[in-house]
Protein backbone atom coordinates (compact mmCIF):
# COMPACT_ATOMS: atom_id res chain seq x y z
CA UNK A 1 0.00 0.00 0.00
CA UNK A 2 1.35 3.58 -0.73
CA UNK A 3 2.34 6.20 1.54
CA UNK A 4 -0.89 8.34 0.70
CA UNK A 5 -2.73 6.37 3.25
CA UNK A 6 -0.45 6.58 6.07
CA UNK A 7 1.06 10.41 5.55
CA UNK A 8 -1.44 13.17 5.46
CA UNK A 9 -0.33 16.46 3.57
CA UNK A 10 3.17 17.03 1.48
CA UNK A 11 2.90 13.08 1.24
CA UNK A 12 5.61 12.92 -1.64
CA UNK A 13 8.11 14.38 0.33
CA UNK A 14 6.96 13.31 3.66
CA UNK A 15 7.12 9.90 1.96
CA UNK A 16 10.74 10.63 0.63
CA UNK A 17 11.88 10.95 3.76
CA UNK A 18 10.39 7.96 5.44
CA UNK A 19 11.96 6.02 3.04
CA UNK A 20 15.33 7.13 3.14
CA UNK A 21 15.42 6.90 6.75
CA UNK A 22 18.47 4.86 7.83
CA UNK A 23 16.37 2.64 10.16
CA UNK A 24 13.37 0.25 9.92
CA UNK A 25 10.50 1.75 10.54
CA UNK A 26 6.83 -0.27 10.67
CA UNK A 27 3.34 1.13 10.78
CA UNK A 28 0.64 -1.48 12.41
CA UNK A 29 -2.99 -0.24 12.19
CA UNK A 30 -5.15 -0.66 15.62
CA UNK A 31 -5.78 -4.25 14.35
CA UNK A 32 -1.91 -5.42 14.25
CA UNK A 33 -2.11 -5.41 10.28
CA UNK A 34 1.27 -4.37 8.86
CA UNK A 35 0.44 -1.36 6.54
CA UNK A 36 3.41 0.47 5.79
CA UNK A 37 7.56 0.25 6.05
CA UNK A 38 10.10 1.94 4.80
CA UNK A 39 13.09 0.46 2.92
CA UNK A 40 15.31 -0.41 5.79
CA UNK A 41 12.63 -2.85 6.99
CA UNK A 42 12.22 -4.09 3.26
CA UNK A 43 16.15 -4.58 3.30
CA UNK A 44 15.72 -6.21 6.63
CA UNK A 45 13.22 -8.90 5.47
CA UNK A 46 14.89 -10.20 2.50
CA UNK A 47 15.02 -12.35 1.20
CA UNK A 48 11.00 -13.00 1.51
CA UNK A 49 9.61 -9.79 0.86
CA UNK A 50 8.22 -7.87 3.93
CA UNK A 51 4.31 -8.78 3.13
CA UNK A 52 5.22 -12.47 4.11
CA UNK A 53 5.57 -11.29 7.73
CA UNK A 54 1.89 -9.35 7.96
CA UNK A 55 0.17 -12.52 8.99
CA UNK A 56 3.03 -13.50 12.07
CA UNK A 57 2.92 -10.14 13.05
CA UNK A 58 -1.00 -9.66 13.29
CA UNK A 59 -1.58 -10.26 16.83
CA UNK A 60 2.07 -9.04 18.30
CA UNK A 61 0.04 -5.59 19.44
CA UNK A 62 -2.03 -7.62 21.67
CA UNK A 63 0.53 -10.13 22.74
CA UNK A 64 2.49 -9.07 26.31
CA UNK A 65 5.66 -10.53 24.89
CA UNK A 66 5.80 -7.60 21.85
CA UNK A 67 9.56 -7.39 21.26
CA UNK A 68 10.19 -10.98 21.64
CA UNK A 69 7.46 -11.67 19.23
CA UNK A 70 9.16 -9.26 16.27
CA UNK A 71 12.60 -10.38 17.61
CA UNK A 72 11.50 -14.33 16.69
CA UNK A 73 9.65 -13.14 13.52
CA UNK A 74 12.64 -10.87 11.48
CA UNK A 75 15.43 -13.14 12.74
CA UNK A 76 13.40 -16.06 10.57
CA UNK A 77 13.28 -13.50 7.86
CA UNK A 78 16.46 -11.74 7.93
CA UNK A 79 19.19 -13.13 10.06
CA UNK A 80 19.94 -12.31 13.78
CA UNK A 81 20.92 -9.11 14.90
CA UNK A 82 20.22 -7.18 17.87
CA UNK A 83 17.96 -4.14 18.15
CA UNK A 84 16.00 -1.75 20.62
CA UNK A 85 12.15 -1.94 19.77
CA UNK A 86 10.49 1.65 20.15
CA UNK A 87 6.67 1.94 19.43
CA UNK A 88 4.44 4.76 19.13
CA UNK A 89 1.06 5.28 18.60
CA UNK A 90 -0.20 8.03 16.14
CA UNK A 91 -3.36 8.81 14.40
CA UNK A 92 -3.49 9.62 10.39
CA UNK A 93 -6.25 10.30 8.32
CA UNK A 94 -8.94 9.23 11.55
CA UNK A 95 -6.85 5.92 12.04
CA UNK A 96 -4.87 4.85 15.09
CA UNK A 97 -2.05 3.06 14.87
CA UNK A 98 1.29 1.71 16.15
CA UNK A 99 4.42 3.35 14.19
CA UNK A 100 7.34 0.90 15.02
CA UNK A 101 11.18 1.80 14.56
CA UNK A 102 13.80 -1.31 15.02
CA UNK A 103 17.29 1.01 15.90
CA UNK A 104 20.12 -1.35 15.55
CA UNK A 105 22.44 -1.62 18.73
CA UNK A 106 24.78 -3.98 17.47
CA UNK A 107 27.45 -1.44 17.52
CA UNK A 108 26.79 -0.26 20.48
CA UNK A 109 26.78 -3.83 22.31
CA UNK A 110 30.44 -4.62 20.39
CA UNK A 111 31.63 -1.06 22.24
CA UNK A 112 30.01 -2.19 25.75
CA UNK A 113 31.11 -6.00 25.27
CA UNK A 114 34.55 -4.43 24.63
CA UNK A 115 34.64 -2.21 27.71
CA UNK A 116 33.33 -5.29 29.79
CA UNK A 117 36.52 -6.87 28.61
CA UNK A 118 39.05 -4.43 29.38
CA UNK A 119 37.74 -3.97 33.02
CA UNK A 120 38.78 -7.95 33.39
CA UNK A 121 41.62 -8.30 30.72
CA UNK A 122 45.10 -7.39 29.76
CA UNK A 123 44.04 -5.94 25.89
CA UNK A 124 48.00 -6.14 24.54
CA UNK A 125 48.32 -10.26 26.68
CA UNK A 126 44.83 -11.43 26.91
CA UNK A 127 45.57 -12.32 30.40
CA UNK A 128 43.41 -11.23 33.26
CA UNK A 129 44.55 -7.41 34.40
CA UNK A 130 45.47 -6.25 38.18
CA UNK A 131 42.06 -5.16 39.46
CA UNK A 132 40.73 -8.74 38.40
CA UNK A 133 43.33 -9.97 40.11
CA UNK A 134 43.00 -7.75 43.19
CA UNK A 135 39.25 -9.33 43.00
CA UNK A 136 39.74 -12.71 43.05
CA UNK A 137 42.52 -12.38 45.71
CA UNK A 138 40.52 -11.32 47.91
CA UNK A 139 37.48 -13.95 46.88
CA UNK A 140 39.73 -16.73 47.31
CA UNK A 141 41.43 -15.45 50.38
CA UNK A 142 39.44 -17.70 52.29
CA UNK A 143 40.06 -20.94 54.75
CA UNK A 144 38.64 -23.19 52.39
CA UNK A 145 40.80 -22.28 49.13
CA UNK A 146 43.97 -23.03 51.74
CA UNK A 147 47.43 -23.19 51.02
CA UNK A 148 46.28 -20.38 48.85
CA UNK A 149 49.80 -19.31 46.65
CA UNK A 150 51.00 -16.47 44.67
CA UNK A 151 54.21 -16.51 41.82
CA UNK A 152 55.29 -13.31 41.01
CA UNK A 153 57.14 -13.05 37.84
CA UNK A 154 59.11 -10.27 35.78
CA UNK A 155 60.19 -10.85 32.52
CA UNK A 156 64.10 -10.40 31.52
CA UNK A 157 65.30 -8.23 29.24
CA UNK A 158 61.99 -6.26 28.19
CA UNK A 159 64.00 -3.10 28.47
CA UNK A 160 67.05 -4.04 26.26
CA UNK A 161 64.41 -5.26 23.75
CA UNK A 162 62.36 -1.92 23.44
CA UNK A 163 65.78 -0.08 23.22
CA UNK A 164 67.36 -2.39 20.38
CA UNK A 165 64.34 -3.46 18.43
CA UNK A 166 61.39 -1.12 19.41
CA UNK A 167 58.30 -1.55 21.49
CA UNK A 168 56.89 -3.84 18.52
CA UNK A 169 58.99 -6.54 19.53
CA UNK A 170 58.38 -5.94 22.94
CA UNK A 171 54.98 -6.06 22.89
CA UNK A 172 55.84 -9.31 20.79
CA UNK A 173 57.98 -10.73 23.96
CA UNK A 174 55.48 -10.12 26.43
CA UNK A 175 52.72 -12.09 24.39
CA UNK A 176 55.28 -14.75 24.11
CA UNK A 177 55.57 -15.02 27.71
CA UNK A 178 51.60 -15.20 27.88
CA UNK A 179 51.05 -17.85 26.09
CA UNK A 180 54.07 -19.63 27.86
CA UNK A 181 51.73 -19.22 31.14
CA UNK A 182 48.81 -20.62 29.24
CA UNK A 183 51.06 -23.74 28.34
CA UNK A 184 52.89 -24.41 31.39
CA UNK A 185 49.78 -23.50 34.10
CA UNK A 186 46.84 -25.38 34.93
CA UNK A 187 43.47 -24.73 33.83
CA UNK A 188 41.85 -23.24 36.86
CA UNK A 189 45.52 -21.15 37.68
CA UNK A 190 44.71 -17.29 37.45
CA UNK A 191 47.45 -15.54 35.90
CA UNK A 192 47.19 -11.56 34.84
CA UNK A 193 49.65 -8.75 34.17
CA UNK A 194 50.89 -7.23 37.05
CA UNK A 195 52.33 -3.64 34.84
CA UNK A 196 54.84 -3.36 32.62
CA UNK A 197 57.14 -6.46 32.40
CA UNK A 198 55.32 -8.50 35.99
CA UNK A 199 52.92 -10.65 36.35
CA UNK A 200 51.05 -12.57 38.87
CA UNK A 201 49.94 -16.00 39.11
CA UNK A 202 46.90 -17.07 41.96
CA UNK A 203 46.94 -20.67 42.93
CA UNK A 204 44.01 -21.92 45.35
CA UNK A 205 44.38 -25.13 47.29
CA UNK A 206 47.83 -25.04 46.00
CA UNK A 207 51.11 -26.16 48.55
CA UNK A 208 54.51 -24.68 47.90
CA UNK A 209 56.19 -27.87 46.71
CA UNK A 210 53.11 -27.70 44.09
CA UNK A 211 54.10 -24.02 43.25
CA UNK A 212 57.75 -24.88 42.67
CA UNK A 213 56.87 -27.37 40.09
CA UNK A 214 54.79 -24.90 38.35
CA UNK A 215 57.81 -22.60 38.25
CA UNK A 216 59.99 -25.06 36.83
CA UNK A 217 57.75 -25.63 33.87
CA UNK A 218 57.25 -22.35 33.58
CA UNK A 219 60.89 -21.87 32.67
CA UNK A 220 61.23 -25.05 30.85
CA UNK A 221 58.15 -23.78 28.46
CA UNK A 222 60.38 -20.57 28.10
CA UNK A 223 63.72 -21.91 26.87
CA UNK A 224 61.44 -24.43 24.55
CA UNK A 225 59.99 -21.04 22.56
CA UNK A 226 63.42 -20.21 21.20
CA UNK A 227 65.30 -16.54 20.91
CA UNK A 228 63.09 -13.90 19.34
CA UNK A 229 64.33 -12.06 19.43
CA UNK A 230 65.77 -13.24 22.28
CA UNK A 231 65.72 -15.56 24.38
CA UNK A 232 62.30 -15.76 26.89
CA UNK A 233 63.20 -16.28 30.53
CA UNK A 234 61.22 -14.20 33.60
CA UNK A 235 62.70 -14.70 37.41
CA UNK A 236 59.91 -16.20 39.51
CA UNK A 237 58.85 -15.65 43.64
CA UNK A 238 56.39 -17.82 45.47
CA UNK A 239 54.86 -17.03 48.92
CA UNK A 240 51.96 -19.38 50.27
CA UNK A 241 49.38 -18.28 52.59
CA UNK A 242 48.90 -21.49 54.97
CA UNK A 243 46.58 -20.10 57.90
CA UNK A 244 43.84 -18.25 57.15
CA UNK A 245 45.17 -15.43 60.06
CA UNK A 246 47.93 -14.41 58.01
CA UNK A 247 46.97 -10.76 55.63
CA UNK A 248 47.59 -12.14 52.06
CA UNK A 249 48.94 -8.42 51.42
CA UNK A 250 52.10 -9.74 53.01
CA UNK A 251 51.97 -13.06 50.92
CA UNK A 252 52.21 -10.68 47.86
CA UNK A 253 55.17 -8.71 49.21
CA UNK A 254 56.95 -11.89 50.02
CA UNK A 255 56.64 -13.33 46.53
CA UNK A 256 57.53 -10.00 45.27
CA UNK A 257 60.91 -9.77 47.45
CA UNK A 258 61.94 -13.33 46.65
CA UNK A 259 61.00 -12.77 42.68
CA UNK A 260 63.49 -9.68 42.86
CA UNK A 261 66.42 -11.60 44.67
CA UNK A 262 66.19 -14.27 41.85
CA UNK A 263 66.16 -11.71 39.24
CA UNK A 264 69.51 -10.34 41.22
CA UNK A 265 71.52 -13.67 41.59
CA UNK A 266 70.12 -14.72 38.42
CA UNK A 267 71.32 -11.60 36.44
CA UNK A 268 74.58 -12.56 35.37
CA UNK A 269 73.68 -15.73 33.74
CA UNK A 270 70.34 -14.06 32.49
CA UNK A 271 72.25 -11.24 30.63
CA UNK A 272 74.55 -13.50 29.45
CA UNK A 273 71.91 -15.66 27.83
CA UNK A 274 70.65 -12.85 25.99
CA UNK A 275 73.89 -11.59 24.43
CA UNK A 276 74.61 -14.96 23.55
CA UNK A 277 71.12 -15.39 21.75
CA UNK A 278 72.07 -11.92 20.41
CA UNK A 279 74.92 -13.88 18.68
CA UNK A 280 73.51 -16.53 17.48
CA UNK A 281 70.91 -14.33 15.74
CA UNK A 282 73.35 -12.06 14.13
CA UNK A 283 75.43 -15.25 12.79
CA UNK A 284 72.22 -17.15 11.38
CA UNK A 285 70.96 -14.18 9.91
CA UNK A 286 74.82 -14.23 7.94
CA UNK A 287 74.67 -10.72 9.01
CA UNK A 288 78.67 -12.02 10.23
CA UNK A 289 79.99 -15.32 10.30
CA UNK A 290 81.43 -17.16 13.24
CA UNK A 291 84.91 -17.73 11.62
CA UNK A 292 85.39 -14.39 10.69
CA UNK A 293 84.84 -13.31 14.65
CA UNK A 294 87.08 -16.24 15.57
CA UNK A 295 89.59 -14.70 13.07
CA UNK A 296 89.46 -11.04 14.59
CA UNK A 297 89.30 -12.73 18.41
CA UNK A 298 93.18 -14.52 17.42
CA UNK A 299 94.67 -11.59 15.41
CA UNK A 300 93.78 -9.04 17.83
CA UNK A 301 94.91 -10.56 20.73
CA UNK A 302 97.98 -11.28 18.78
CA UNK A 303 97.96 -7.47 17.91
CA UNK A 304 97.89 -6.99 21.70
CA UNK A 305 100.41 -9.39 22.87
CA UNK A 306 102.91 -7.44 20.52
CA UNK A 307 101.60 -3.97 21.85
CA UNK A 308 102.33 -5.81 25.49
CA UNK A 309 98.64 -4.98 26.89
CA UNK A 310 98.01 -6.02 30.41
CA UNK A 311 96.02 -9.50 30.20
CA UNK A 312 92.87 -7.86 31.12
CA UNK A 313 92.51 -6.13 28.03
CA UNK A 314 93.75 -9.00 25.77
CA UNK A 315 90.69 -11.05 27.30
CA UNK A 316 88.46 -7.68 26.73
CA UNK A 317 89.95 -7.66 23.15
CA UNK A 318 88.89 -11.15 22.26
CA UNK A 319 85.22 -10.35 23.99
CA UNK A 320 85.38 -7.29 21.69
CA UNK A 321 86.19 -9.58 18.51
CA UNK A 322 82.99 -11.84 19.13
CA UNK A 323 80.49 -8.75 19.38
CA UNK A 324 82.01 -6.05 18.19
CA UNK A 325 79.08 -5.63 15.32
CA UNK A 326 76.40 -7.16 17.58
CA UNK A 327 74.14 -3.72 16.42
CA UNK A 328 73.94 -5.24 13.39
CA UNK A 329 70.65 -7.88 14.46
CA UNK A 330 68.38 -5.06 13.74
CA UNK A 331 70.05 -4.56 10.60
CA UNK A 332 67.95 -6.41 7.70
CA UNK A 333 69.54 -9.11 6.24
CA UNK A 334 69.16 -7.64 2.63
CA UNK A 335 70.86 -4.57 3.36
CA UNK A 336 74.06 -6.48 4.40
CA UNK A 337 74.36 -9.06 2.33
CA UNK A 338 73.18 -5.95 -0.71
CA UNK A 339 76.44 -6.41 -3.48
CA UNK A 340 75.30 -2.59 -5.07
CA UNK A 341 76.33 0.49 -3.08
CA UNK A 342 73.83 1.25 -0.67
CA UNK A 343 71.68 4.23 -1.20
CA UNK A 344 71.72 7.13 1.73
CA UNK A 345 68.99 5.85 3.66
CA UNK A 346 70.36 2.27 4.09
CA UNK A 347 73.73 3.45 4.50
CA UNK A 348 72.01 5.72 8.01
CA UNK A 349 70.42 2.81 9.09
CA UNK A 350 74.13 0.48 9.36
CA UNK A 351 75.69 3.58 10.61
CA UNK A 352 73.28 3.17 13.58
CA UNK A 353 74.74 -0.50 14.74
CA UNK A 354 77.40 1.14 16.93
CA UNK A 355 74.98 2.72 18.87
CA UNK A 356 72.62 -0.34 19.10
CA UNK A 357 75.53 -2.44 20.43
CA UNK A 358 76.36 0.10 22.64
CA UNK A 359 72.55 -0.42 24.62
CA UNK A 360 73.11 -3.89 23.92
CA UNK A 361 76.42 -3.73 25.71
CA UNK A 362 75.43 -1.99 28.92
CA UNK A 363 72.42 -4.21 29.81
CA UNK A 364 75.13 -6.97 30.66
CA UNK A 365 77.51 -7.06 33.07
CA UNK A 366 79.84 -9.15 31.52
CA UNK A 367 79.73 -6.77 28.21
CA UNK A 368 79.80 -3.16 29.93
CA UNK A 369 83.80 -3.27 29.54
CA UNK A 370 83.97 -3.63 26.30
CA UNK A 371 80.55 -0.80 25.87
CA UNK A 372 82.49 1.83 24.17
CA UNK A 373 84.62 0.40 22.39
CA UNK A 374 81.41 -1.51 20.64
CA UNK A 375 80.24 2.07 20.19
CA UNK A 376 83.60 3.74 18.73
CA UNK A 377 85.26 0.55 16.34
CA UNK A 378 84.07 3.03 13.26
CA UNK A 379 85.65 5.98 14.88
CA UNK A 380 88.54 7.07 12.34
CA UNK A 381 92.25 9.26 13.47
CA UNK A 382 91.17 11.74 12.31
CA UNK A 383 87.59 12.35 12.92
CA UNK A 384 86.03 11.67 9.82
CA UNK A 385 84.08 8.00 11.32
CA UNK A 386 81.13 7.74 13.20
CA UNK A 387 79.02 8.32 15.23
CA UNK A 388 80.74 11.03 17.24
CA UNK A 389 83.14 11.34 14.91
CA UNK A 390 86.14 11.46 17.33
CA UNK A 391 89.84 11.54 17.15
CA UNK A 392 93.22 10.37 17.81
CA UNK A 393 93.27 9.07 21.55
CA UNK A 394 90.23 10.24 22.17
CA UNK A 395 89.19 6.56 20.77
CA UNK A 396 89.50 3.64 22.85
CA UNK A 397 92.80 1.50 22.22
CA UNK A 398 90.41 -1.46 21.75
CA UNK A 399 88.39 -0.26 19.13
CA UNK A 400 91.57 1.02 16.93
CA UNK A 401 92.85 -2.04 17.09
CA UNK A 402 89.92 -3.54 16.17
CA UNK A 403 89.21 -1.42 13.23
CA UNK A 404 92.49 -2.27 11.83
CA UNK A 405 92.49 -6.21 12.19
CA UNK A 406 88.85 -5.92 11.02
CA UNK A 407 89.36 -4.21 7.87
CA UNK A 408 92.66 -5.99 7.00
CA UNK A 409 90.39 -9.38 7.40
CA UNK A 410 87.49 -7.82 5.16
CA UNK A 411 89.88 -7.14 2.76
CA UNK A 412 91.54 -10.68 2.50
CA UNK A 413 88.42 -12.50 2.84
CA UNK A 414 85.70 -10.36 1.02
CA UNK A 415 82.38 -9.07 1.37
CA UNK A 416 79.08 -9.27 -1.14
CA UNK A 417 79.97 -5.93 -2.29
CA UNK A 418 84.02 -6.17 -2.24
CA UNK A 419 86.49 -8.56 -3.55
CA UNK A 420 89.39 -10.25 -2.09
CA UNK A 421 92.77 -8.90 -2.24
CA UNK A 422 95.92 -10.58 -1.21
CA UNK A 423 98.23 -10.08 1.85
CA UNK A 424 100.17 -8.09 0.55
CA UNK A 425 97.49 -5.15 -0.83
CA UNK A 426 95.53 -5.66 2.48
CA UNK A 427 98.91 -4.54 4.58
CA UNK A 428 99.56 -1.74 1.50
CA UNK A 429 96.21 -0.03 1.80
CA UNK A 430 96.20 -0.19 5.55
CA UNK A 431 99.51 1.75 5.14
CA UNK A 432 98.07 4.33 3.05
CA UNK A 433 94.97 5.11 5.25
CA UNK A 434 97.96 5.26 8.33
CA UNK A 435 96.75 8.79 9.51
CA UNK A 436 93.41 9.40 8.26
CA UNK A 437 91.38 6.34 9.10
CA UNK A 438 93.61 4.55 11.69
CA UNK A 439 95.95 4.72 14.28
CA UNK A 440 99.59 5.00 12.37
CA UNK A 441 101.51 3.54 15.66
CA UNK A 442 98.89 0.82 15.67
CA UNK A 443 99.33 0.26 12.12
CA UNK A 444 102.95 0.05 12.07
CA UNK A 445 103.13 -2.83 14.58
CA UNK A 446 100.50 -4.78 13.00
CA UNK A 447 102.51 -4.34 9.27
CA UNK A 448 105.85 -5.92 11.73
CA UNK A 449 103.62 -8.30 13.06
CA UNK A 450 102.40 -9.63 10.09
CA UNK A 451 105.11 -9.74 7.76
CA UNK A 452 103.85 -13.72 6.93
CA UNK A 453 99.96 -14.15 6.34
CA UNK A 454 98.13 -15.05 9.34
Amino acid sequence: MNGDQFIDGKADLYQSIFQHLEEPFFFFDCRGRLIVWNRAAEELARPKPLTGLEEELSGFLRSPEMKREVERSLETKGGKFEFQLQMSKISTNGEEGVLVRLQDISTRKKAEARIHYLSYYDALTGLYNRSFFEVELKRLDTKRQLPLTVIMGDLNGLRLVNDTFGHEAGDKLLCQVAQAFRKALRREDIVARWGGDQFVILLHRTSSEVANQLCRRIRQTCREQGPDPIELSISLGTATKEVVEVDVQSILRVAEDRMYASKQQESQSVSGGIISSLERSLWANKNETEEHAERLKRISQQLGRALQLPGYQIDELALLALLHDIGKVVIPPQILAKPERLSPEEWETVKRHPQTGYRIATSSTEVLLIAEAILTHHEHWDGSGYPRGLKGEEIPILARILAIVDAYDVMTEGRPYQSAISHQAALTELQRCSGSQFDPGLVQAFCRMAETPF
